[in-house]
């Protein structure tokens, strides 16, 4: 069985979510709209992302932690 490009590990409040996206904007996509699930993140998000294209998990790095901040700011 081949492997997703991409694997996001993504721990809120002591729950965990694995996500599998076959592209970068998929996988941000999807774990964009997991922490968007939660009202409020009073420890943050913390998140793995696991890819063989280290720039995109940069860029996706960046947008989580950019949404992250978001829903503490609001």
């Amino acid at each position: 069985m081949k492997r997703a490009p991409f694997r996001i590990t993504i721990r809120i409040n002591g729950d965990r979510r694995i996500l599998l996206a076959v592209s970068e904007r998929e996988a941000a996509l999807k774990a964009e709209s997991v922490i968007r699930r939660y009202d409020n993140l009073p420890g943050g998000a913390g998140f793995i992302i696991e890819a063989s294209d280290t720039q995109a998990s940069a860029r996706i790095a960046a947008y989580l932690a950019d949404v992250a901040l978001e829903m503490e700011l609001a």
